[in-house]
């Protein structure tokens, strides 16, 4: 496929975490032709490679009830995943925390698009946009065997790092506009073979009737006890753990 000049689409929208899913979906049940670039093998970003598995789906109170604002995609994402065991609610349906299973959202979030007709190119990058007169008009896309031009009329950057923007000369700023800061990383790690009954019966957890535990902003003394002991080998001594929570499939699984 080198220097094969594709179809041309409507909207592309470059890359294929949360973000991506959500815009080539909206793009899509709305009639647009579009193509979803994504430089992985599967989609999810963060949410599946990372392996940040809590997703906060932004329930609030409006008059006087609680709304759900993560939207239609979000919404039909979850309900697959209840299909299949795939997800859990700390505190219920009623939370803003969803617990997720990594390999069914790989797997669902790509059904989900190709049932709205959205093509998705994996182990693809964006490699330059040609703009005219000030509007997008194509991208240059390379990967395992391709190097194609593809004219378009929308491109939707959700690399996470504005790397669409850049390549079309657009102004990009980072971070807050006071000082430049940006949100620190979360950094996720998994545990397998936890007693789950033992944390259970901690006051201090939370579960369900199935067997998950979660917990938010947690294990303080045992972090300073271990920093007193000397266990920690590197310079920097952690103070909490912001959440954790079990695996949907595998509640020994943290």
């Amino acid at each position: 496929m080198n220097g094969l000049s594709m179809d041309s689409f409507d909207v592309v929208v470059t890359g294929g975490g949360p973000a991506g899913i959500a815009a080539a979906w909206a793009a899509a049940v709305n009639g647009a032709k579009t193509l979803l670039v994504e430089q992985l093998g599967f989609l999810g970003g963060s949410g599946t490679v990372g392996g940040v598995t809590m997703y906060i789906n932004w329930k609030g109170m409006t008059d006087g009830g609680l709304t759900d604002l993560s939207g239609n995609c979000y919404r039909r994402l979850m309900q697959y995943l209840d299909q299949c065991g795939g997800r859990y609610c700390s505190g219920g349906e009623g939370s803003n925390c969803d617990f997720v299973d990594a390999e069914d959202v790989k797997r669902i979030a790509e059904a989900l698009l190709a049932r709205v007709g959205v093509t998705i190119l994996y182990h693809t990058q964006l490699a330059g946009v040609e703009v005219i007169d000030g509007t997008v008009r194509g991208v240059r896309l390379i990967g395992r065997g391709l190097d194609a031009k593809v004219a378009c009329r929308t491109l939707i950057d959700c690399t996470g790092d504005a790397a669409g923007c850049r390549l079309a000369s657009a102004e990009v700023r980072y971070g807050l506009e006071g000082d430049t800061r940006a949100q620190p990383l979360t950094m996720i790690f998994s545990v397998g073979g936890v007693d789950v009954e033992r944390l259970r019966r901690d006051p201090r957890f939370a579960s369900d009737e199935v067997g998950h535990v979660w917990r938010g902003g947690c294990l303080n003394d045992e972090l300073r006890q271990a920093a007193e002991a000397g266990e920690f080998a590197g310079p920097y001594k952690p103070t909490h753990v912001s959440m954790f929570w079990s695996s949907p499939k595998d509640p020994s699984v943290i």
